[in-house]
């Protein structure tokens, strides 16, 4: 808050101790005005000011299968750690193997990271080897240990008659009575360890079109949902998981094969509109209403990636995307997964078995950077229905906008984007640019605040100054296939005091309501009625004054 204690010259009563004002979720601050320039699209958002879900410090995150984890992260391992670390990563998710010698060479690295927590993943229906892997990691790695996973997608086990769970997995009932029993198992070796679930593969009411074999078929229960339901009040469930590969959930059982049409697809404003939020009013809301956090343990743009569009930039700014629009609806995390080595892949080893990135982390990055906060409500007035989407999230400082322009090809239009941000009166802005200047094909050559990601060095993104508010107002250019992080910095807020004479203090503000108190402790109560500017009546006796944030 805003902190003003004042000294009444006359009546030599007071003193004045001007401070910075501290804002919560989204600040008082000042924006630049850059006109929009010939040839852009026009583009009104409105920012609330009214900050709503906390997004989690873990919200970003990795998941590797059993075929990589176990052989390539140690805390030896110096690339991974550089560009986890230059990530942004806060979350790994183990399939794990339950060997010993890995699961310390796992926990290994995230003690040398630095910044991990791990989701450890054991196998449904062997429960001796999930046993020793929980007494283990409970006795010696529970420091770094965020919750157990307990097998992995079983509808696509009961789809497929139980063949990756085993045979006995033929339905929800079984498979929820042999999870019960492992967790039971498990917990009388790791007595206070938590679990999530289910980690499920498919998970609408009426499912998306089956495939010729069945694998994704859901047999019509909810899967997810009802383990949700069943485990809500247990004490031992802290959060509810899925997998979500996008494109393998097209309407009328459409089946994506080149590069060109998943680049269109995943760029299309149909996945914000319509397939996000059926998957979030089938399974998100009802979870969240149970009151359970619900994360994507497994996500990718498609099912095992194509060369040319999941390698791609057009797949960066589609994730940048995919993890504001959950964020916005109250998920906890997403974690894209890696699987030895395919195009999908957020890390990959080179020909030479360094590792290097796809342009899909440079997305990740972009969220780091930008959305680290509260989400802010914001609304859209778009005529010319240029494929752009927003969103923005604020910190105790800073307000965060981040705009992707998803347009590319011959036709495709830059946009001039004016921010209205309602109480927000003085500060600075600033921008940062996610581009590839060789287009929404290019495997290589992006950059995030015209800096690279590499696995040797800091990554060294630089802000780009544009200027300030001009009428609560300030209008950023967006091109075409790109995106931008406009960073709106809190200013010093002052409270002003003009001596009018005869004994009389006028106070101005510029943002908050007038509080007052004897003591410049507190405390502090709301002046009736008070509005900027307020004058102080000669002869009131020694009192305190601050402006709070609305």
């Amino acid at each position: 808050m805003l902190f003003f204690s004042l000294q009444n010259q006359a009546q030599g009563k007071m003193f004045f101790s001007p401070c910075l004002r501290v804002f919560g979720a989204l600040m008082a601050c000042g924006c630049l005005w850059v006109g929009p320039s010939k040839g852009q699209s026009p583009i009104g958002l409105f920012i609330t000011n009214s900050p709503t879900y906390a997004v989690p410090v873990d919200f970003i995150g990795l998941s590797f299968g059993t075929e990589t984890a176990g052989e390539v992260f140690s805390s030896s391992a110096t690339q991974l750690i550089t560009l986890f670390q230059q990530i942004g990563i806060r979350n790994l998710r183990f399939m794990g193997d339950e060997e010993t010698s890995h699961i310390k060479n796992e926990f290994a690295f995230a003690k040398t990271e630095g910044s991990l927590e791990i989701i450890y993943g054991v196998t449904l229906t062997n429960v001796p080897d999930a046993v020793a892997a929980a007494s283990y990691i409970w006795a010696n790695e529970a420091a770094q240990l965020d919750c157990f996973e307990i097998g992995n997608e079983p509808d696509w086990t009961s789809a497929n008659n139980g063949k990756t769970e085993g045979p006995g997995i033929t339905n929800y009932s079984s498979f929820l009575a042999a999870w019960s029993n492992n967790a039971t198992a498990m917990l009388a070796v790791a007595p206070g360890a938590t679990f999530e679930g289910i980690d499920t593969g498919d998970d609408y009411d009426t499912g998306p079109p089956d495939k010729s074999n069945g694998a994704w078929e859901n047999n019509g229960t909810e899967w997810t949902t009802n383990f949700a339901y069943a485990e809500k009040n247990s004490g031992i469930v802290k959060l509810i998981t899925q997998h979500d590969y996008m494109a393998d959930m097209l309407p009328g059982g459409i089946t994506i094969t080149n590069g060109t049409n998943l680049i269109a697809a995943i760029l299309s404003p149909g996945w914000d509109t319509v397939t996000n939020q059926i998957l979030y009013n089938a399974v998100g809301a009802p979870v969240l209403a149970d009151g359970l956090p619900y994360r994507f343990t497994e996500a990718n743009e498609i099912t095992g990636g194509i060369e040319g569009a999941s390698d791609a930039f057009g797949a960066a700014l589609w994730a940048l995307d995919f993890m504001h629009w959950w964020a916005a609806h109250g998920i906890s995390g997403i974690n894209f997964h890696n699987q030895g080595w395919i195009p999908t892949d957020t890390i990959f080893p080179d020909g030479a078995g360094n590792y290097e990135v796809h342009p899909k982390a440079y997305a990740i990055k972009a969220f780091d950077v930008g959305g680290q906060g509260s989400v802010d409500p914001l609304g859209m007035v778009n005529v010319q229905g240029v494929n752009l989407t927003a969103y923005a999230v604020g910190d105790e400082t800073n307000l965060y906008v981040t705009l992707i322009n998803r347009e590319y090809g011959s036709g495709a239009r830059n946009a001039s984007v004016t921010l209205n941000l309602a109480g927000f009166s003085t500060g600075s802005i600033m921008a940062m640019y996610l581009t590839d200047a060789s287009g929404i094909y290019a495997t290589n050559g992006v950059t995030l605040g015209g800096s690279i990601i590499t696995n040797n060095a800091a990554w060294t993104g630089a802000w780009m100054a544009l200027g300030s508010v001009t009428n609560n107002q300030c209008t950023v250019s967006v091109p075409a296939t790109s995106a931008a992080i406009v960073k709106i910095a809190a200013g010093p807020e002052r409270m002003n005091a003009q001596n009018l004479g005869a004994g009389q203090l006028q106070l101005t503000w510029s943002y908050g309501t007038l509080q007052s108190a004897t003591n410049v402790a507190g405390p502090y109560s709301d002046v009736p009625n008070a509005a900027s500017p307020y004058t102080i009546p000669a002869g009131n006796p020694q009192q305190f004054y601050r402006a709070r944030e609305n």
